[in-house]
């Protein structure tokens, strides 16, 4: 494939993006369903009838293209949004967003009434992060995993107000690597 015939073919599928979010949002997946879609419709990723034929090349396209036509995310309580502008958003997904943010500033405030000061023990911040989401009538109806998501975003968003106090932690391995020695490289600058 000529570099002009690929360059073609990219913007053909920056054009139709740039049509799709013209006012509205797209749900996450939705958007890398459309972006896979369009790779396969240009012949740049095998048409072989599977989705995601190449998963790590689809998502990082995904993630460039986002950069590149300045798209915006939106976490909301069920969904994440992708859009130009807030102002595209929809009132379903603005109302999810909302209810997304009313949780967060909750668990906040929650949170700050459970713990005397800033220096807790992460497990026991997990603990009743996780409960305390769990708990309410929102969230209910959610999938365990749903769940999951909502309290790591959350968590993600409001402990870097803590100093969580360092447990030694016994070796969990994952095939021949510790989990912690994992989690810890992952946190590393």
């Amino acid at each position: 494939m000529t570099e002009i015939n690929l360059e073609k073919k990219i913007n053909n599928i920056k054009n139709k993006l740039e049509s799709d979010f013209k006012n509205k949002e797209l749900e996450q997946g939705k958007y890398w369903d459309t972006v896979d879609q369009y790779l396969r419709d240009e012949n740049i990723t095998p048409s072989n009838g599977k989705k995601y034929s190449n998963t790590k090349l689809s998502l990082e396209i995904c993630c460039k293209l986002e950069n590149k036509l300045q798209l915006k995310t939106f976490r909301g309580i069920q969904n994440n949004y992708i859009t130009k502008s807030e102002e595209n958003l929809q009132e379903n997904a603005k109302k999810d967003i909302n209810q997304f943010i009313i949780l967060k500033e909750n668990s906040k405030n929650y949170l700050k009434s459970e713990f005397e000061s800033y220096s807790v023990h992460e497990k026991e911040f997990d603990f009743k992060l996780e409960k305390y989401i769990n708990s309410q009538d929102i969230t209910k109806k959610n999938s365990e995993i749903k769940n999951f998501q909502i309290f790591y975003t959350i968590k993600e968003k409001i402990s870097a107000n803590y100093n969580f106090i360092k447990e030694v932690k016994k070796p969990e391995f994952l095939g021949k690597y510790d989990v912690n020695d994992i989690i810890n490289l992952i946190d590393k600058d």
